[in-house]
């Protein structure tokens, strides 16, 4: 071999050339194995972006941007744990921030946008992570969570978005609290496919053909969020869920599948709906529940219900006629779907 060779011609760039090096730092597709952090932009990557290659590393964005050409992912982390990522923008990629079988790591004030698929997405038993204060617009999907656990996002901005703003698809025990969520086109916060156990609290949910929905899935809760403008504000097809103490303003229906519920609980058994105060609904029930789907309901404040206690109005007497449901599922493309 000619090692010597080799050597001497990279001994002799370095020395023509160290500050220039030094200052740019990583290029397009760079491997990260120890605490980085950039000194300048990475414009037009032809593929991934940077990918995360060790455990317990500190990706620093320092304000810069990591562009794309519609391909690859932003920033890939498989299979590493407590990396911390934050601090700039991620745009124009096919995934933005893409974790796979990717445990306890956290990602703070990072903008993904201009993305093709999804802005964040989470796969493949991704546990654990911790989402804070991030700002995922204007991509397909803002954060997807798919067959991963006890995940959270909060304080973040999940917005304007072609599908959903926050799907949890097959998922446990995510949290999403604090968040401003404006302007999906299908979906605002959706828990569907057999997510048990998650949480939606405290969110600013605005807009959207649906603003909450859980189709499908067990044991969830939806708890003191702020609702508006949604075609419906709430869905819910599944057993053993919980709204509570939510304030749903003005479902304004007029779409497809949408019925102008404030709340509407379509299927399933052993649901609760207590404490919400619905206003300004455009369809036929603000609350609405098929018979035997709710078991526990009181003090919601809603001038006209059906299977559900409310303060205002009289329920409807169970087995009363029945106004008809939404389609149970919304895959596929377009912004019917949630993906």
């Amino acid at each position: 071999m000619t090692g010597f060779r080799y050597v001497a011609a990279a001994g002799l760039l370095a020395l023509a050339a160290p500050a220039a090096a030094q200052a740019t730092g990583p290029a397009c597709g760079a491997t990260i194995t120890s605490d980085t952090r950039l000194r300048g932009d990475l414009v037009d990557c032809p593929a991934d972006g940077l990918v995360i290659g060790a455990d317990n590393v500190t990706l620093d964005l320092g304000r810069r941007t990591v562009d794309g050409t519609g391909a690859g992912v932003g920033i890939r982390l498989a299979g590493h744990r407590g990396v911390k990522i934050k601090g700039g923008t991620v745009r124009e990629f096919g995934v933005g921030l893409a974790l796979d079988g990717a445990d306890g790591n956290r990602v703070s004030g990072v903008t993904v946008t201009g993305i093709a698929g999804r802005g964040i997405d989470l796969v493949n038993g991704s546990d654990g992570n911790d989402f804070t204060a991030v700002s995922s617009t204007g991509n397909r999907t803002g954060f997807a969570v798919t067959a991963s656990t006890g995940n959270r996002l909060r304080l973040s901005n999940l917005s304007d978005n072609a599908v959903t703003g926050v799907l949890v698809f097959g998922s446990a025990k995510t949290k999403v609290q604090g968040n401003r969520v404006v302007n999906n086109a299908g979906n605002g916060i959706a828990f569907v496919e057999g997510s048990t156990g998650n949480e939606a609290s405290a969110n600013v949910v605005q807009g959207s053909v649906t603003s909450l929905w859980i189709d499908t899935s067990d044991r969830n809760l939806l708890t003191l969020n702020k609702v508006s403008g949604g075609g419906d504000g709430v869905l819910v097809a599944g057993a053993g869920n919980v709204v509570a103490g939510n304030v749903i303003d003005r479902s304004v229906g007029g779409c497809e599948g949408c019925f102008g519920y404030g709340i509407g609980v379509t299927a399933g058994t052993g649901n609760v709906v207590k404490a919400n105060l619905v206003t300004r609904s455009a369809g036929p029930f603000e609350i609405f529940a098929e018979p035997g789907t709710v078991v526990g309901g009181g003090e919601n404040r809603a001038a006209r219900c059906a299977n559900v206690s409310c303060r205002s109005g009289k329920p409807r007497p169970q087995g009363a006629e029945r106004t008809p449901r939404p389609d149970g599922h919304r895959n596929g493309a377009g912004p019917r779907g949630h993906r």
